[in-house]
């Protein structure tokens, strides 16, 4: 079977630091692919018994190391089962470029009667403040692994929350709700699900996120359009407060679905 490989953000690593050194860049003149550079075997992350997705680094305080949050699901279960079989996994390594280490499950599936307790995935490690935290996406369904097609009930059952640790070998504190859900309003741009957080501070100290959405316009299971939108909040841990205005949306869903046959 044909490995999956992670680059463990390397590439991005270089990216940054390079864009780092420059004070000011104007619009239209970043020019990224000049920058990247080289990659050594060492930054490829791979396991031949899972699928390995999503990574996301950040240097610890604590131990000068760096840690690698990754989603991970068996591959016996086949692509599809990153919906309904995903969890959130830690690994370490004394440089960003490796090589690294898995050490735990920082996510662990919890059970159904947690909105995130069958499922982790997409996460996005920051350290803001003196502590740690993972936004993720997390769901519940029915269990049922559908491989090779995609299990609906599970997918549009997907929710963002947040973990906190002291320390990012944990443990992480995870919560009894999402701190992004669905609107109530049928209508609304994420009124089906939600998933694929990213963060940053912004210059006035407040945090913004972005998350994919995807409304109920369009024929069931997958629904539609598919948005990306944002939301604000004081602290890292929220509340954040939904902006309900897509800054890009996916065109010709429809078009890919049939592309890339997803049943």
């Amino acid at each position: 079977m044909k490995k999956i490989a992670l680059i463990t953000l390397s590439g991005l690593f270089v990216i940054f630091v390079s864009w780092s050194q420059k004070k000011s860049v104007p619009p239209g003149e970043l020019d990224l692919a000049s920058m990247i550079q080289p990659i050594p075997t060492t930054a490829k992350f791979i396991n031949d018994t899972s699928y390995i997705w999503c990574g996301k680094i950040v240097n610890s305080h604590i131990d000068q190391k760096y840690h690698l949050f990754y989603s991970r699901w068996p591959r016996e279960y086949g692509f599809a089962a990153w919906v309904t079989s995903s969890e959130v996994a830690h690994a370490v390594s004394d440089s960003p470029f490796g090589p690294f280490e898995h050490k735990d499950v920082a996510l662990p599936h919890r059970g159904s009667d947690h909105w995130d307790g069958m499922y982790t995935h997409n996460p996005t490690v920051h350290f803001f403040n003196g502590k740690y935290y993972i936004y993720y996406t997390g769901n519940i369904g029915d269990g049922k692994i559908t491989s090779p097609k995609l299990n609906w009930t599970h997918r549009n059952n997907q929710r963002i929350g947040v973990a906190i640790a002291e320390d990012p070998n944990g443990p992480w504190q995870r919560f009894d709700h999402p701190i992004i859900d669905v609107s109530e309003d049928s209508t609304a741009h994420d009124a089906q699900m939600i998933a694929n957080p990213s963060v940053t501070q912004m210059p006035d100290g407040r945090f913004l996120m972005v998350y994919k959405a995807v409304a109920k316009q369009r024929p069931q299971p997958f629904g539609g359009p598919v948005v990306h939108l944002t939301a604000i909040a004081d602290k890292p841990e929220g509340p954040f407060v939904k902006q309900n205005k897509p800054i890009f949306t996916a065109e010709d869903v429809d078009l890919q679905l049939k592309r890339f046959r997803i049943e």
